[in-house]
């Protein structure tokens, strides 16, 4: 019985040490994908985080067919982008801690055989086992700890994987966008280039000056290298793409739904906004799990100081004699020169740094939700104001201009510069739509939650009118009428 009690401390260690933390089985990708789903939305992530195991990340599938929307660029993006790879790699190492904290240090085994003298005498047998008990009284505490980082590490991924999602977003909008300028824009350098070619036909026949026909040409060629400029804003937002979801090839890259989707409704008050921000952004909650730690270990510092450098043994020895000598014993350094001023020091250090990048984190935030809110209001400011005064304007000025040219009241060149202006206001119009829409997401990024679509009607294209007149068309401004000689 005695020799039971002696052994019971190993056994308990023991069985402890069985019952201690293990590697999480999926390396926290399932609550990953949850974070995620609620910073980005459920229905934007059609295959989740954790869904893929290393090859398929690492093998391209077979290119997607037709138009690509938001759910074909995010799954292609979680598949092939190498951040992701990486993220998952950051989110195993993480595991790695996690399994580190919560476990008993292993015990150390001595062994010593000593000869008594030359005269074969019996040697001396010693057999030890050390226990960092230091370290076993903690291991609740840095287990909590452990855990405090391991769900920091979580939601710095989940953060991290929200980011590069809504940069798929925004990528895909600016492509959107660029495409339809383009087209605008070729619209517009045809009616320049339509009206250069009236303007040439009408000086030969002597209708019209050469400073008129000098002006159609620099029209002409501003229109001209504006369609150049709208061709590369396209590829370079292509491009943009192409590098966020992890395209090789951009010049192979399918084609990109372009929908743009106009504002409806107002947006949620600010305070509220911030208020959830505040509870749900992943980086937040990630700030306060590591605040949280650091305040563990300033707790430690301060109350078991003295406790770090104790260690336990048990010894078993036979003598020369026979006679086997066997008990417990321990070790603990004497704080006579080092009272851990700077092992306290550190900790306060650390729970300060904490708490500072926490209350930097938060300051941010707010500042990034009143700028995302601010550009919201004055994209949707710009588009009431293009949609019900400018675009009509434009709209009526043309049809004045082409009544009149019907009726020979005007040339044809105040008709062409007419149709020119209104297509630069719906050029601004799409500019305007494609902004709130970046702001919208630029807000979601600083809530860290998902806030839905702007939830309105899908932007048409424009009708926009012929390029010019007939090209047997005259300078109706030359004429005269009734009676004026």
């Amino acid at each position: 019985m005695k020799r039971f009690f002696l052994h019971a401390p190993l056994l308990a260690g023991v069985v402890f040490l069985q019952a201690c933390a293990s590697l999480p089985r999926d390396r926290g990708a399932d609550e990953v994908d949850e974070i995620v789903a609620r910073t980005v939305g459920a229905g934007s992530v059609p295959r989740s985080f954790s869904g893929h195991s290393e090859q398929e990340h690492r093998e391209p599938g077979l290119a997607p067919t037709g138009a690509m929307g938001d759910g074909d660029l995010i799954a292609y993006a979680l598949n092939h982008h190498p951040d992701f790879v990486r993220l998952r790699a950051e989110l195993g190492l993480a595991a790695v801690e996690r399994f580190d904290a919560g476990r008993l240090a292993n015990p150390g085994i001595g062994y010593r055989d000593l000869d008594v003298d030359e005269a074969g005498a019996l040697n001396v047998l010693t057999w030890s086992v050390h226990v960092p008990l230091a370290e076993w009284l903690l291991t609740p505490a840095r287990s909590r700890i452990g855990r405090d980082h391991w769900q920091a590490a979580v939601h710095r991924v989940a953060a991290a994987v929200g980011e590069r999602v809504l940069d798929v977003r925004a990528a895909r909008i600016r492509v959107a966008e660029a495409e339809r300028a383009l087209k605008i824009a070729e619209a517009e350098a045809d009616v320049a280039d339509a009206a250069r070619a009236l303007a040439r036909r009408m000086y030969e026949a002597g209708t019209i000056a050469f400073k008129q026909l000098a002006a159609e040409r620099a029209a002409a060629a501003d229109a001209a290298l504006e369609a150049v400029e709208a061709r590369a804003q396209r590829d370079s937002a292509r491009l943009a793409l192409a590098v966020a979801i992890g395209w090789a090839d951009v010049a192979s890259l399918p084609v990109i739904d372009q929908r743009l989707d106009l504002p409806s409704g107002d947006d949620t008050a600010r305070d509220a906004l911030v208020e959830r921000a505040m509870r749900e952004h992943p980086e937040v909650i990630a700030a306060r799990h590591e605040e949280q730690a650091a305040l563990r270990v300033a707790r430690i510092a301060r109350r078991a100081w003295w406790l770090l450098d104790l260690d336990a043994e048990y010894e078993r020895e036979r003598g020369d004699s026979g006679v086997i000598e066997r008990g417990p014993g321990f070790s603990l350094s004497l704080p006579l020169f080092r009272q851990g001023q700077d092992t306290r020091l550190e900790a306060r250090v650390m729970e300060e740094r904490a708490q500072a990048d926490r209350a930097e984190r938060e300051l941010q935030l707010r500042h990034d939700i009143d700028a995302a809110l601010a550009e919201r209001r004055a994209a949707r400011e710009r588009i009431d104001l293009l949609r019900d005064e400018v675009l009509p304007a434009h709209e009526n000025l043309v049809r004045e201009h082409q009544r009149e040219y019907d009726y020979m009241l005007a040339g044809a060149f105040e008709l062409i510069e007419a149709r020119r202006d209104q297509y630069r206001a719906y050029r601004d119009y799409l500019a305007a739509v494609a902004g709130h829409l970046l702001a919208g997401i630029d807000l979601s990024r600083a809530v860290g939650a998902d806030l839905g679509g702007d939830g309105g009607d899908a932007l048409s294209d424009p009708d926009l009118p012929g390029a010019a007149p007939a090209s047997d068309a005259v300078d109706h401004s030359s004429h005269t009428h009734g009676d004026t000689p």
